[in-house]
């Protein structure tokens, strides 16, 4: 059996980052602003000053290895499907959507962590931004759910052919 080190290591580097992006939205949505709102003003904004300041090199990291992972992920599936197949064609547009997905999550996460008057005028309102951040996010899982799953029938379908031309 030979492991591909390389496909392993980039889906772990994925998955943790994404798992990462996923559990601090999820904090900030439901433990964070719920349990700030109950601060006077001044604490409240000193708060989340600090939390935004330390949230904002995560986001900045999680999203470059999300992009790194995944670009080089893409790229290295594209022989995975015969070309102008209809899988192809599937995966290809759903790597589409979630790109897509996932440059929103990625632009919404960094204005609510931004400085400019933009960031300023969403965090008002940022347990609504939150949420749509948090959806945006679940559609993503789901779609790699769907998009990891197709690989399996060819994949065991050539590891049968092999295994059959190798037997005695």
């Amino acid at each position: 059996m030979s492991l591909d080190y390389l496909a392993i290591g980039l889906r772990w580097i994925h998955i943790l980052s994404a798992a990462t992006t996923i559990g601090g939205v999820m904090l900030i949505r439901f433990a964070l602003l719920p349990a700030a709102d109950t601060l006077p003003d001044d604490a409240r904004r000193k708060l989340h000053d600090g939390v935004r300041a330390r949230w904002k090199m995560v986001v900045h990291a999680s999203i470059g290895l999300l992009l790194l992972s995944g670009f080089i992920n893409f790229f290295r599936s594209l022989g995975m499907f015969p070309s102008g197949s209809a899988e192809s064609k599937l995966y290809n547009a759903l790597f589409g959507v979630k790109a897509l997905l996932a440059f929103g999550v990625f632009g919404l996460a960094e204005v609510l962590v931004g400085s400019s008057p933009l960031a300023e005028k969403l965090r008002a309102k940022a347990k609504t931004w939150q949420t749509v951040n948090l959806v945006l996010l679940v559609l993503i899982v789901c779609l790699s759910g769907v998009m990891s799953r197709m690989h399996t029938a060819p994949n065991a379908a050539k590891a049968a052919v092999s295994t059959e031309t190798v037997a005695p």
